[in-house]
């Protein structure tokens, strides 16, 4: 016998044994794969969207205009109590 067979099984329990474990891997491995794909699916619907702007730069923008709108408003009520 050489090496390659040394490490195989040489009754049918330690095969069948040998099959349903690497079967079991391939299950395994090909369950999270299409788990990973659907998951990378919903990431994908989540930030792939139709408009046109960033989110991000939207909220900034928004975000801006309020700062603007309070100093003005500040300023006002400065002048206001003068």
């Amino acid at each position: 016998m050489t090496a390659a067979t040394d490490i195989l099984p040489h009754d049918p329990f330690g095969f069948a044994s040998l099959v349903t474990l690497v079967l079991s891997g391939w299950g395994a491995v090909l369950f999270q794969g299409r788990r990973q794909g659907r998951r990378l699916n919903d990431v994908h619907e989540q930030v792939h969207n139709k408009h046109e702007t960033n989110l991000r730069d939207d909220l900034d923008d928004i975000a801006s205009a309020v700062n603007r709108l309070s100093d003005r408003l500040d300023r006002h009520i400065e002048q206001c109590w003068r």
